[in-house]
């Protein structure tokens, strides 16, 4: 594919709005439209902790951008400042159930990360479980990284960023390490410069840490644990009240893609960028039922806007999660083992394309990037806009290595020079005048190549 001298505006307008399609379903199973479902009187779904995990994101990027972090700066060390980033990321809900963030009383902590259109059911983290966190569930933290060192498999290998000092150079610890490295250039930068908006030499410190978290959390927990055929729908379904041990693996997996359970019912426009829909008529939203979360939003997204209308990823993937769930129940109720079978192709779909939204958002950055660098240093907000953009290119970049069944290989992702997708983009974004033009090439490279490997069209290359 030759698409460097045709990039389009990344800003177009929407075509169609595709509504949920009750005919979406031909494979005879019979899920429900809706993702309800119970064991005997009760709701079998429960998927709170994974909600929490994404509410506690949505949190600390509110904390990084907020007046109240500026002022505390003030009064404390850079370590303090470390220190009140880590109440959020490392104390998780148990921390914000017992203090409040924000004037330091020992009352629950408010929800201000996010906002919605009608007032949340969910006010602040009293309404969440307790004992979750972000740093447990990060890649390698829990479970090894799924590509290993060629000459000690007991060492984990992180794909597109290095830090030195890892102990024992062991990269399952990385996620953790890049973090708390970007925890440090914000302390540093709150201290240095008062009233400091994070970003420094291109990088954009609030939306790497936010960035990651949110692609990177849900993408390794869902395909590489969860909706694994050697891990996660391995699990025990012997019915038990009030789920089973593959229920709420299928659950949870299905709180990661962060879909609200009307999600099918709900046109693409709606589920891209209505911040909640009341789905039961109380006038409130529920966090745990009736809000899209990043990868549910981005993926309705990117197919309400793609101009050719020709890609279907969000209902796919809901569909199949409905099918799933729907064959797990009946796998209950007669034991007929091929449905578990059958399962595993529903989780295939639903991986497959996942990453395939997961590779359409990151050409979607790279475009933006690509085209916001050449007038790096001319205006303040467009330097905001490209160092936020490359923020997410990078975060979804790296996110493409956490699938075990990639359609995207090792080798396509480390090579070196002109053909390896992290060597294009760098670890740094380029901020050198001379180089910004060189750069753009190199971002438009790997734009291609990813299309490539996706077998994307030219037409939705080149205006995602």
């Amino acid at each position: 594919m030759k698409f460097l001298k045709r990039l389009t505006p990344f800003t177009l307008p929407f075509l169609l709005a595709a509504c949920g399609d009750d005919d979406l379903d031909t494979s005879g199973i019979q899920a429900p439209n809706v993702y309800e479902f119970s064991s005997r009187s009760a709701s079998s779904v429960d998927y709170k902790e994974v909600t929490t995990q994404m509410v506690l994101i949505k949190e600390l990027e509110y904390l990084i951008g907020s007046g109240h972090l500026q002022t505390y700066a003030l009064g404390v060390s850079e370590e303090g400042i470390i220190n009140l980033l880590n109440q959020v990321y490392e104390g998780g809900s148990s921390n914000l159930i017992a203090n409040n963030l924000y004037d330091s009383s020992t009352t629950p902590t408010p929800i201000s990360g996010i906002t919605t259109d009608l007032d949340k059911l969910q006010i602040d983290f009293s309404s969440f479980p307790e004992n979750v966190n972000l740093k447990s569930k990060m890649p390698g933290e829990n479970t090894d990284l799924i590509h290993r060192d060629s000459d000690d498999s007991q060492i984990g290998n992180l794909i597109g960023w290095s830090i030195s000092g890892i102990l024992n150079k062991d990269e399952d610890q990385l996620s953790n390490k890049m973090i708390q490295a970007w925890f440090a250039s914000i302390a540093k930068l709150a201290k240095d410069e008062p009233g400091t908006t994070f970003r420094s030499n291109g990088f954009d410190y609030q939306a790497l840490v936010t960035s990651y978290l949110s692609t990177a959390i849900p993408y390794f927990q869902a395909t590489n644990i969860l909706l694994n055929s050697e891990s996660g729908l391995k699990a025990n379904n012997t019915s038990q009240d009030p789920y089973t041990a593959l229920q709420h693996n299928w659950d949870l997996a299905f709180a990661y893609f962060g879909a609200s359970r009307q999600y099918k019912t709900n046109n693409k426009t709606q589920n891209s960028s209505a911040n909640g829909l009341d789905g039961n008529g109380d006038e409130h939203i529920d966090l745990f039922s009736e809000y899209n979360f990043l990868h549910a939003k981005t993926t309705a997204n990117l197919d309400n806007t793609t101009v050719l209308t020709d890609t279907d990823y969000s209902q796919i993937i809901m569909q199949a999660f409905l099918n799933g769930r729907q064959l797990i129940d009946d796998h209950i109720a007669n034991g007929n083992e091929t449905l578990l079978s059958e399962l595993n192709n529903q989780a295939r779909i639903i991986r497959k394309y996942w990453e395939l939204s997961i590779a359409a958002q990151l050409i979607h950055h790279l475009n933006n990037t690509s085209q916001l660098v050449t007038f790096y240093g001319q205006n303040a907000v467009i330097d905001a806009a490209y160092a936020r953009s490359w923020a997410y290119t990078k975060s979804y970049a790296i996110a493409l290595q956490f699938n075990p069944s990639s359609i995207i290989t090792f080798d396509q992702l480390t090579e070196t020079q002109t053909t390896g997708i992290h060597a294009l983009i760098s670890q740094s974004p380029e901020t050198t005048a001379s180089k910004l033009r060189s750069y753009q090439i190199k971002l438009l490279t790997a734009r291609d190549l990813i299309a490539a490997i996706y077998d994307f069209s030219e037409t939705n290359t080149l205006n995602w």
